[in-house]
Formats: C-alpha cells, structure tokens, sequence
C-alpha cells in the first residue's frame, strides 16, 4: 500500500513539474454566425455571401518555436454553421511560398 501511494505522488510531482514547466498562452473565445442563405460552394476560395458577413479571427499566437509569442505569418480563419453542417474557411498567407513542400501524385 506504502509503495502505492508512493508511486502516485510521484506521478503528481512529475505531472506539476511538467504543467509549470511550459506556461499555456490565455484561451480565446469566437463565435460562429448562424447562416440561413445558399450554402457556400466547397471551391477554395471565399467569395462566397457566408463570408463577408462571418467574423474574422486572425490574432493567432505561437505555440512553437516561442509560445504564447504572435504568429510570425498572417492567418485569417472565419467559422459559420447552419443547421445541417458548420462551415470553416481559412487563408493562410507565407511570406515565402517557393519553400512550401509539395508532393507529386495524380
């Protein structure tokens, strides 16, 4: 029983050491717009009436290389939902997009 007891407070010390070891940035919060128009066309581009009228988020912050610090590329990300499905649209810009990876397939 002893070494039971032991041996989950020693799983609770390294469970501490662990969470105080790499501080979480503050959670956010959005919202999603209910939308009740045409559905929006699955095509990659956002010209669709969702978005224009859907709320950006886009203060996005690190997780690595440096957490909690701001995002080093520009993202804009707008969430939207209707009865039947929930709807995300993103754009993530790359201030170098030549050095994105690309695999070759059909």
């Amino acid at each position: 029983m002893k070494i039971l007891k032991f041996f989950l407070f020693a799983i609770f010390i390294c469970l501490t050491h662990l969470s105080l070891a790499r501080p979480m940035p503050l959670s956010k919060q959005f919202s999603a717009i209910k939308y009740n128009g045409t559905r929006p066309i699955i095509d990659g581009y956002l010209t669709d009436s969702i978005w224009q009228t859907a709320a950006v988020a886009d203060d996005f912050v690190q997780f690595e290389p440096n957490n909690g610090s701001p995002a080093s590329e520009k993202s804009e990300v707008r969430f939207a939902y209707t009865d039947e499905a929930v709807y995300i649209g993103a754009i993530l810009y790359d201030s170098n997009p030549n050095s994105i990876h690309k695999e070759l397939s059909r």
